[in-house]
């Protein structure tokens, strides 16, 4: 029996969660799948290729929940398009689904096991990639859409972590830019900025604080106009951010798109780090967004088609003979 783990799509608080404000992460039906596998199957996951799976096993042997590391198979592809990432957390997503195949092998129930999954295959990824927020992990593990945000102890401890309702009417969609970026690379240029400019990173935390909180009870309560309004006082944020540091955080074909659908009642933003990978545009109604989506595919962005997820990681059944 194989295990899925869902990607996610970072709605709100980029960067600013790392300095202790809330994020907004959805968990989406673009998925990883692993199932343990023999030790000297061709298919058993390679160490250089998911080192972020591979700490995770060994660390959830090293704590306890896990007997064994198993040798697993790792499918990443529905979060990639044509052999590049999309930015749809396929690092967390691969390691939070070869645990639960892992515990799942084991005889242990994963709904029971989402958060501890959680905090297990954080503290490995964050071993592995030198750092991050996790939240791609939590989105992950537990499904939905979250709100995530460290206490006043800091990013090395686990976070504070709450289901929150995303109501029908706001109409939203995800689109690929084209172009992967490596995230880390923009975080460590952001951190350091951080350390030799703390007021800017100040003024762009409160910023984004109230945004994102405005955009989870926009979200909450299904009001179109308000979640346009603060998706748009977002992605100025980002913007500015990155003018400030030096980094395209939003390209300028985003920009770009940003001034032409504004008058059309929608609003676009970066998900995640930024430089590319994915963006997320909402629309004040269907039709909106649809005309917003038609302009952003004539500036080549691609739309992915994607909704929330809400089971987290799974087993999968196998197909019926």
């Amino acid at each position: 029996m194989s295990v899925r783990a869902p990607g996610k799509v970072m709605i709100a608080g980029e960067y600013a969660v790392l300095f202790g404000a809330p994020a907004l992460v959805a968990a989406v039906t673009r998925y990883a799948t692993a199932q343990v596998v023999a030790q000297d199957s061709q298919h058993a996951m390679a160490s250089d290729r998911f080192p972020e799976a591979r700490a995770a096993l060994d660390l959830a042997v090293a704590r306890g929940p896990l007997r064994a590391a198993p040798a697993v198979s790792i499918d990443v592809d529905a979060l990639r398009s044509g052999g590049q990432k999309l930015g749809l957390g396929s690092s967390a997503a691969a390691a939070v689904a070869s645990l639960g195949a892992a515990l799942l092998a084991e005889g242990r129930e994963l709904r029971a096991m989402q958060r501890e999954i959680a905090d297990i295959v954080r503290s490995a990824h964050r071993s592995v990639q030198g750092g991050g927020s996790g939240a791609d992990v939590y989105a992950s593990a537990l499904g939905g859409l979250i709100a995530f945000r460290f206490s006043d102890a800091g990013e090395s401890h686990d976070p504070v972590v709450q289901s929150v309702p995303w109501a029908d009417g706001v109409p939203w969609c995800v689109l690929w830019t084209g172009q992967s970026v490596r995230t880390s690379d923009f975080v460590a240029r952001v951190r350091d900025h951080a350390r030799s400019h703390p007021n800017d990173i100040a003024q762009y935390v409160d910023t984004v604080t109230d945004t994102t909180r405005a955009l989870q009870q926009a979200l909450g309560v299904g009001a179109a106009a308000d979640a346009v309004q603060a998706v748009r006082r977002h992605g100025d944020a980002m913007r500015r951010l990155g003018d400030a540091v030096g980094l395209p955080i939003v390209t300028p074909s985003t920009v770009q798109l940003t001034a032409e659908i504004e008058p059309l009642g929608a609003a676009v933003k970066p998900s995640g780090a930024g430089g590319g990978d994915i963006v997320l545009l909402i629309g004040e109604n269907r039709s909106t967004l649809d005309a917003a989506r038609a302009v952003a595919e004539r500036r080549g962005f691609v739309p992915v088609d994607l909704q929330l997820d809400l089971a987290g990681v799974h087993a999968v059944p196998p197909p019926s003979s």
